[in-house]
């Protein structure tokens, strides 16, 4: 009683509708459906977030959910400048653990993330220029937030996809995998994954790999095309045209591919 007669009637007030509003989503989710309450368990974000996000969803037609099912196709993101499209909205909705939302600065340094870009270009790219800001930006809220996020939301399109009788793909659960890595592709995945290699190294080596292929039977995967590269080919294609620093430990990866280390 002697706490309580000290709070303001302001802070009293702000506490009465902040339960009146989480009372009134818990109970629009529990009248809803068990499967989209199920779906808040197994990801583990906030009612409010998945609210949102799927009432964002159902506001979309058929064609445009279909559309996000297709972001990925064999292995490689199908389209960058459709990335904005998914992870603009995404961003605006889904809440951090503190209730603050992810924002419009996430959507764009996740688009270029995605695309394996290094950070110093990310960095070019954006008004903010202040590079211990960015890898902040990155390490906590694109690296493990936005692909919980994507993961929430392939849970909710296949939700969506079953009750409006619909076929829509995997490719935003692929897109969950790519974006906690930073790569592209799953080439460039398992590069980084298999064999250790650096985000961007890896990018570049899977782009000169699909380059190489082109329009031709494969006769290895990515592992062996990066085993078979002339460790001169390998720096070229890892420096690239705006003639990157090598990563100090491709060399060693490259040699104990090869059984040289």
């Amino acid at each position: 009683m002697l706490a309580s007669s000290q709070i303001s009637m302001d802070v009293k007030k702000f506490s009465e509708n902040f339960s009146l509003q989480q009372k009134k989503v818990l109970k629009a989710a529990f009248d809803s459906n068990t499967d989209l309450m199920n779906i808040a368990a197994r990801i583990g974000w906030s009612l409010e977030a998945q609210a949102e996000l799927h009432e964002w969803l159902m506001s979309l037609e058929d064609w445009r959910l279909e559309k996000f099912g297709q972001i990925v196709v064999g292995g490689h993101i199908y389209k960058f400048d459709a990335l904005s499209y998914l992870l603009g909205p995404v961003s605006k909705f889904m809440s951090e653990f503190e209730g603050e939302k992810l924002g419009g600065v996430t959507s764009f340094v996740s688009c270029i993330w995605i695309e394996g870009q290094p950070l110093t270009s990310i960095r070019d790219r954006q008004k903010n220029k202040n590079l211990g800001e960015l890898v902040r930006i990155i390490y906590s809220k694109v690296q493990y937030l936005l692909p919980w996020a994507l993961y929430g939301v392939a849970e909710l399109l296949s939700y969506e996809a079953k009750r409006r009788k619909i076929k829509i793909q995997g490719g935003v659960r692929d897109l969950s995998v790519l974006a906690a890595e930073g790569v592209p592709n799953f080439d460039a995945l398992q590069l980084v994954m298999g064999l250790g290699l650096e985000r961007v190294d890896a990018t570049r080596i899977a782009a000169a790999y699909s380059s190489n292929n082109e329009g031709r039977r494969r006769t290895t995967d990515i592992v062996g095309f990066f085993k078979g590269l002339e460790a001169k080919d390998l720096f070229r294609i890892v420096r690239g045209n705006d003639r990157r620093r090598l990563d100090p430990d491709i060399y060693g990866i490259w040699q104990k591919v090869n059984g040289k280390a």
